[in-house]
């Protein structure tokens, strides 16, 4: 099984530009590190939203259980 830290996250990000019928568009997919799932979106804002959605739930899971390792500021603490 694989352990995980609370408040972290990450992805390995893909760009590509592509020829739409407006003009050129940035194309970009995330694939969850961990689990392996990616998701594809048609445009950087979508992107964005999303990973401010899972940064956002991933602050709440922190708020929910106290994180060990972790200070109130967000750093690691000293080992």
């Amino acid at each position: 099984m694989t352990k995980t830290r609370q408040g972290y996250l990450s992805y390995l990000l893909r760009l590509w530009f592509v020829r739409t019928e407006t003009g050129w568009r940035w194309r970009a997919s995330l694939e969850n590190s961990r689990t392996g799932d990616s998701k594809r979106f048609d445009s950087l804002d979508q992107m964005s939203t999303y990973m401010v959605s899972e940064a956002e739930k991933t602050v709440g899971l922190e708020r929910e259980v106290d994180a060990p390792g972790v200070d109130q500021k967000g750093g690691k603490d000293d080992e």
